[in-house]
This record gives C-alpha cells, structure tokens and sequence, in this order.
C-alpha cells in the first residue's frame, strides 16, 4: 500500500500511474476470485505424513495447477481403461480357451463311460450266455443220470409195485401153509408114533396070550401098507413143498437184498443230488451277489455322474452368468474419445500382446467407452454450457455391429472452477471420484449364450434319459435272472421230492 499511496510532493501523472495500477492489480485479484474464490487450504483440514497437520496460510504459488493434475488423472484414467479392456480380452480369451478345454475333456469322458458301458453289457451278456449253457448242460447231465439209474423203474413202475405186492402176499400165504404143513407133520408123527406103540403093544400081548406071533390079516395088512404108503407120499410132499419155501424163501431174501443195495443207492445218488443243488443255490447266491454289487456300483457311479453334471452345469452358468455381467464393464470400459471430425479413437494399449486377428474379432463384438452417461449426470449451475455439451447425447459408434443399439454418450464441458468449488464444498465423507462406465451388450452375444444353455440342457437331459432307460434295462434283466433261478430251484426241488417219495 506504501507503493499506492504517493507522496503530496510527486508528480500529479505519477499518482495516475499509481492508480491505475492499484485497478489493473484489483480487476486480476477480482477475475482471480470470480475464477477460484478460495486459493487457500481449508483452515479445519488435518492432513500429515505421519501426524495431524494444522492448515496453514500458503501462497498460491505452492498449490499444484489444476490444468496438470486434470491432465495426469486423464491419462491415468486412459491407462486404466486400456488395461481394464486388455484384461477384459485376456479373460475371454482364458475363459473360451477353457470352455473349449472342458469341452474336450468332457467329450472324452463321455465316450470312455460309452466304452465301458458297452463292454459290461457284452460282458453281462457273455456271461448270461455261459450261465444258461452251463445250468442247461448240468440240467440235462443230471437227467440223463437219473433217467439211466431208474429207466427199468420209470418203464415198469406199476409192474413192480404190483410184483413186491404179490411177493409179500405170496411170503404171507407160503408162510400160513408152511405152518398148516408143520402142523399136520407133527400130527402124522404124533399119530405114528401112537400107532407104533399101539402096534407094539398089540404084538407083545398077542405074543404073551398065544406064546407065538400072530399073523394079521392080509386086509389089514393091505390097509396098513397102503396108509404108510399114503403117510410116505404126503412126507415126501410136505419135504418138497419145504424145500420150495426154503428156496423160495432165500430167492425173497436176495431180492429184499438187492431192493436193499438199490435203494441205499438211490439214497446215495439222491445225497449227491441235493449236494449239487446246494451247490447250484450257493452259485446263484454268490451270482446274485456280484449282480447286486456291480448294480450298487453302477448306481454310484450314476450318482456321481449326476453330482458331477450338476456341479459341472452349476458351474458353467455361474460362469456364463458373471461373463454375462461382468463382460460390460470390461468391455465397455474401454476409453474413446471424439477427434475433431467426430471419430471415435481408442488410445493404444502396451500392457498385453494380442494377436490382431483376434483383436479385430473380439473388438467387432465389444464396444467400450469412456464417456459418462447422460442419464446420471448433475445439473450444473452454468446452465448454456451444459446445454451446449449435452447436445452430442447420442454420437453413433462407427464400427459397431448393427445388432447393437447406438451408444448414449455425453460429452460434459463443465468448468474447472464449478468443480473444484463442489468439490471443495461438499463434506470430507463426500470427497470421492467415481468413473461412470456405460453397459452395453450385443445381442448376437445373448443369443448365442441362450443357445448354448439350451444345448446344455439338451444334452444332460439326454444323457439322464440314456442312463434311466440303462437302469431300467438293468433292473429287467435282473429280475428275469431271479424269476429264471426261482423256476430252476423250483423244478429241482419238485424232482428231489419225487425221488425222495419212490
């Protein structure tokens, strides 16, 4: 001020001089104000490297200019949005490469689990072959067997039955005559001997009343020949029907022996026989085993092959699903800005080496920029300039794919002073930057990834009809297996009880 104010002894031009410079300093501190009306650090901000700094009173000088730090946080933002975008490519990349690594691997998977299907089935049905030649080998040798140990007694069955009645009718009937016979003997040698002692008698007491033996008459004589003839005849019968029963009797014993000898046989062959069924019922338990456990097996294996299609389907939308909504933003982060004819330009990026055909194919199905919205954009308080500025609301894309709709974008002129006083007004909460990114998804992407899902879907859901109708083919064979055992052991043991009964 000492400068401003003139001594009375100057020149009057001089204090002109004076005072038109005071004016050119206060219109430059005036357009200074209008253009940042508050050049100091707040007094209340407390901002330290390593403690709480009070705020001091410092000169303009030593605050950064805006204009350089705008223009490094542009190019901040430029470097940014490139590697967001280059990244955003090294992810599609990673993750189709993936998609097609999944696929390959689950392609091959699929045919080994064919293969092995197909050979169990030609197994099982190898199998089931060897086992209805081999229980219809054994069936047949086992009736050949009985039919060759009892063919006479299937022929004459009847006939024996009728003939060991006969034989023990006739052992009955040989047997009361045998006794009747025994009888009558000892009646006949009862009665000789009592004629023998009647004829003695006779003699001795003819002999004492005569002195001399008597002479009987020829007729009795005659009469008594002829009934020891008859008496001798009816002895030499009796001996001779004896003789017969004898040997009659000895031929029974011999047959009852060899009846004997043949039913211990048939005992033996019946023991064998109810041996090989046990035999048979414990083979087609251990089978009926194995078949249990291969189906137990081949169910867990259905349930992994389930869970592993659910988890791998899970998978592949959830990450179909964040592709879907996190292609946007790095897609669409992608910086552009408008040149003087109104193209849009894209700033190299230098952080990732990509192939250009695949840039150029990539970069024909994502569009990005960097512009903010129009929809989420303050109003300014200078209200012609934000007109002036959202004017170009809708630049169309050169480029884009015509499945895609034009992109909203809006160029924000607001001034630098309008900023830096919101900024600076608003609370220390407050004070944060935030990028607005538009979203934009071509449609030729959301068809494709419907259709993929859809085939998706198609092929699990034919694959789970294929194993169902595998189960279900399974479980057919089984039960015929079972109802096949259950007829065999049926008619085995219908045949043991027959031979069990003769």
């Amino acid at each position: 001020m000492a400068e401003a104010e003139p001594e009375e002894t100057e020149d009057p031009r001089l204090k002109t001089q004076g005072c038109r410079k005071i004016l050119e300093t206060l219109e430059v501190a005036i357009e200074q104000f209008q253009y940042n009306p508050r050049l100091t650090i707040s007094e209340d901000l407390k901002v330290g490297f390593f403690t709480s700094d009070h705020a001091t009173q410092t000169d303009c000088s030593e605050i950064l200019p805006l204009k350089d730090l705008t223009q490094s946080t542009e190019k901040l933002i430029q470097m940014i949005t490139s590697l967001q975008v280059d990244f955003g490519f090294l992810k599609d990349l990673v993750q189709l490469k993936f998609e097609d690594r999944l696929k390959e691997e689950s392609w091959k998977i699929v045919s080994v689990l064919n293969d092995r299907i197909l050979e169990m089935k030609k197994y099982y049905r190898q199998a089931e072959d060897v086992l209805r030649k081999s229980y219809q080998q054994q069936l047949s040798d086992a009736i050949a067997v009985v039919k060759g140990m009892y063919k006479k007694f299937f022929e004459i069955e009847a006939e024996k039955a009728a003939l060991q009645d006969a034989t023990n009718i006739k052992m009955n009937v040989l047997a009361r005559k045998l006794k009747e016979k025994e009888e009558i003997l000892k009646g006949l040698r009862d009665e000789l001997e009592q004629y023998e002692e009647i004829g003695l008698s006779k003699s001795e007491t003819f002999a004492g009343e005569t002195g001399s033996p008597k002479t009987f008459s020829e007729k009795e004589m005659m009469e008594y020949k002829m009934e020891n003839e008859r008496l001798q005849q009816v002895i030499a019968v009796l001996e001779e029907e004896a003789q017969m029963n004898l040997k009659e009797n000895s031929m029974l014993e011999d047959e009852i022996m060899n009846l004997k000898e043949m039913a211990d046989q048939d005992q033996r062959t019946i023991q064998k026989l109810m041996d090989s069924r046990d035999r048979l019922r414990y083979e087609l338990d251990c089978e009926k085993l194995a078949m249990q456990d291969l189906i137990n097996r081949q169910k867990e294996d259905m349930e992994i092959r389930r869970k592993y299609a659910s988890i791998s389907t899970k998978k592949t939308t959830k990450g179909r699903d964040s592709a879907f909504y996190s292609r946007p933003s790095s897609r669409q982060s992608k910086s552009v800005t408008l040149s003087e004819d109104g193209h849009v330009i894209r700033p190299p990026s230098a952080s990732l080496s990509v192939s250009p055909k695949l840039k150029k194919k990539i970069s024909k199905k994502y569009v990005g920029a960097a512009f903010v919205p129009s929809a989420p954009v303050p109003e300014a308080p200078a209200a012609p300039e934000a007109a002036a500025a959202a004017a170009a609301a809708a630049v169309p894309i050169p480029g884009a794919a015509p499945g895609t709709a034009a992109v909203p974008v809006a160029l924000v002129t607001t001034p630098v002073g309008s900023i830096v006083t919101d900024f600076t007004g608003k609370s220390e909460k407050e004070k944060h930057v935030t990028f607005l990114i538009p979203h934009l998804v071509p449609e030729e992407l959301l068809v494709k990834l419907q259709a993929l899902k859809d085939e998706d879907k198609k092929a699990l859901q034919d694959q789970i009809e294929k194993l169902k109708a595998e189960l279900e083919n399974e479980k057919k064979k089984m039960e015929r297996f079972r109802k096949e055992a259950d007829r065999i052991n049926k008619n085995w043991e219908r045949k043991f009880i027959i031979l069990r009964n003769r």
